[in-house]
C-alpha cells in the first residue's frame, strides 16, 4: 500500500513554520479524502539540528511502515 508522508518544521505550535502552513493543510485534506494514500503528517521542531531531525525522520518512518 502506498504512503505519502509530509515533512514541515515548525508548523505545529505557530513556531514559525508559517511558510509551511498550507502544506500542512493540504497533507490534512488528503488524509481525509483519500485515505488510500495513507498520508502521514510530520512536523519537526524549528530548533532541531539537521542530524536531530534526520534520526527522527527514519525512525518515524521505520515505525509508520511496520504498522
Amino acid at each position: 500500500m502506498p504512503q505519502l508522508s509530509i515533512v514541515t518544521q515548525g508548523v505545529v505550535g505557530g513556531q514559525g513554520g508559517l511558510s509551511q502552513s498550507p502544506i500542512w493543510g493540504l497533507a490534512r485534506v488528503l488524509e481525509l479524502e483519500h485515505p488510500a494514500l495513507n498520508c502521514c503528517r510530520i512536523d519537526h521542531a524549528p530548533n532541531d539540528t539537521i542530524a536531530t531531525s534526520v534520526e527522527l525522520l527514519r525512525q518515524e518512518l521505520q515505525t509508520s511502515k511496520s504498522i
